[in-house]
């Protein structure tokens, strides 16, 4: 004899289930937000290190951010800059070719890409790897970020000397410190991380330091959207100097 279900009964187990999957979706929040703040701690702790230059443990910090968080690309960049300066260039190297492969239009992964070609001495692949940077999706900045990129390819340093300092300060003819009268926040649109090293200096001003070489840098500064103070070294002031006064003398 068949049993007949009320119809307070089946609403009962509905709401049951609607409790159940809104507990469970609840406790699935909970625990991807601890991974997360776990994974962000990783970070910063080896952002820490890493500008305390302490790479090797920068860069076990943030291989500890990534099993928190494996697609963070953050985290994969910093890793990356951080094998770098250890001169493990075939790990850094393999890191860079898994961001390409998931987004192969990101001009951040060719530049470096292309300056480990030219730290290894592959000119080849270095130079189609400068190409793929000043043409590609550059998410902050394009021109300027292009522009560098261009930079590179026509003059670029010594191969064995151009990652000393991840990616922002390489042994150039000049590893300069400007000031930008633009608080940190500012300065980054003009100069992004991926360019220089920034520091506030107060609350209006920031201080950069970059790397450069002699022919290059003074029109790379003129060009800037911003005036700037060159602190050091003395010779890029009077190189930027000499190039205003070529400036104004062709357009007097």
């Amino acid at each position: 004899m068949l049993k007949v279900v009320k119809p307070e009964g089946v609403v009962l187990v509905f709401l049951a289930l609607i409790a159940l999957f809104v507990f469970t979706g609840a406790l699935a929040n909970i625990y991807r937000g601890q991974r997360l703040r776990r994974a962000e701690s990783h970070y910063r702790t080896g952002v820490q290190l890493a500008h305390a230059g302490r790479a090797a443990q920068a860069v076990e910090e943030y291989r500890a951010a990534l099993t928190y968080s494996h697609d963070d690309n953050r985290y994969q960049l910093a890793l990356v800059l951080s094998l770098m300066d250890l001169g493990r260039l075939d790990e850094a190297e393999s890191h860079l070719l898994e961001l390409h492969e998931n987004d192969p239009n990101d001009a951040l992964t060719d530049l470096m890409l292309a300056r480990i070609a030219a730290r290894q001495g592959r000119t080849g692949t270095a130079v189609t790897d400068y190409h793929q940077a000043i043409y590609g999706l550059w998410p902050d900045d394009p021109s300027k970020n292009r522009l560098q990129a261009r930079f590179e390819l026509i003059d670029p340093p010594d191969p064995g000397e151009l990652v000393t300092r991840g990616m922002t300060v390489s042994a150039y003819d000049f590893v300069a410190r400007i000031r930008l009268p633009l608080p940190l926040d500012e300065a980054l649109e003009v100069i992004p991380r991926t360019v220089g090293v920034p520091a506030a200096d107060g609350d209006s001003a920031t201080i950069i330091e970059l790397g450069g070489d002699a022919r290059t840098m003074p029109r790379w500064l003129a060009a800037l959207p911003c005036p700037c103070e060159v602190l050091e070294p003395p010779e890029l002031r009077e190189a930027l100097r000499r190039h205003g006064e070529a400036l104004a003398a062709a357009n007097g």
